[in-house]
């Protein structure tokens, strides 16, 4: 028996890769195929929080209580790299084309990572805990909710530069890019 905290699917079920992966209580979080039979397990030392299958590459990010996001190479079956964060990580989001990584923590920012090194290229502040953050299909907006209840909005330009959409103009929230 276990209480699973999170789970993440990929986006294409295959035969020769994890289908699912699911947070259990216990800080280990498992990697099911299809038939969901386990295929690896990865052990963290607190609280998986959340998990995100990378869209294009075999790899999963595990987000967890002890400050850290680990990034594993599901086919090799490894951690290949753990990034200290500020705050437990309650939020992770790659962008749709997997090159950048968004993390949301209880430090009252969200931190967005370039993964080809995995170095962080923004910040966005916010009133309270970085709770939830989602990018629009083109990449080119973003989401992001606090733990005060507060949301707002960002365009993303060619270099990252932001500029927030007022929360007032209604249309251009359900037209995003």
């Amino acid at each position: 028996d276990f209480f699973p905290s999170t789970a993440a699917l990929t986006a294409e079920k295959g035969a020769d890769i994890p289908w699912l992966a699911v947070a259990l209580g216990d800080y280990t979080t498992v990697l099911l195929d299809e038939s969901f039979e386990p295929v690896m397990h990865a052990s963290r030392s607190r609280t998986c929080r959340c998990l995100r299958f990378h869209p294009t590459l075999p790899l999963l990010v595990i987000g967890d209580g002890a400050e850290t996001i680990a990034v594993v190479d599901y086919v090799e079956g490894e951690i290949i790299m753990e990034l200290e964060v500020e705050g437990r990580v309650n939020d992770l989001e790659f962008s749709p084309s997997g090159d950048y990584l968004l993390a949301g923590t209880d430090a009252s920012h969200f931190l967005m990572y370039e993964t080809s090194t995995y170095r962080p290229v923004q910040e966005f502040p916010c009133s309270g805990f970085a709770l939830a953050a989602a990018f629009s299909p083109s990449g080119k907006c973003l989401a992001l909710g606090s733990g005060d209840a507060s949301y707002k909005m960002v365009n993303l330009g060619p270099f990252l530069g932001t500029e927030l959409i007022p929360l007032g103009h209604q249309e251009e929230m359900r037209n995003l890019p």
